[in-house]
């Protein structure tokens, strides 16, 4: 029961990732591969969050809320067809490679919908 009850949590954990790495700095993500699989990486992840809404000044739950909203809208407009060749500037930048959006997705997930749109022909 408690290895079943441990392999849910690291499930958990690895999900919450998923979601959440498009907004993790290159040190960020560096760290969390060092992390132990519970209750460190729980902790972690909860500091992660509560950061992010601190610098918006809004709540945790405003703040994954918004999260999830611009996630749903990356993954649906701006999803990889296949796997990424080339690593580009952005994986220098913080990109993590495996993020199933491309970049337009990961400036939308960061800062979401922008003030205004300049559209041009050549």
């Amino acid at each position: 029961m408690i290895r079943q009850s441990v392999r849910l949590a690291v499930e958990v954990r690895d999900e919450f990732w998923r979601d959440l790495r498009a907004l993790a700095t290159p040190g960020e993500i560096q760290e969390w591969k060092t992390l132990p699989p519970v209750p460190s990486s729980c902790s972690w992840i909860r500091r992660f969050v509560a950061e992010r809404a601190r610098l918006r000044a809004v709540t945790e739950t405003e703040r994954l809320t918004e999260h999830y909203v611009r996630l749903e809208h990356a993954r649906y407009h701006y999803w990889l067809r296949g796997p990424r060749l080339t690593p580009a500037i952005s994986d220098r930048e913080g990109r993590d490679p495996d993020l199933e959006f491309d970049d337009r997705g990961l400036v939308y997930v960061r800062l979401g919908e922008p003030d205004a749109w300049a559209f041009w022909t050549p």
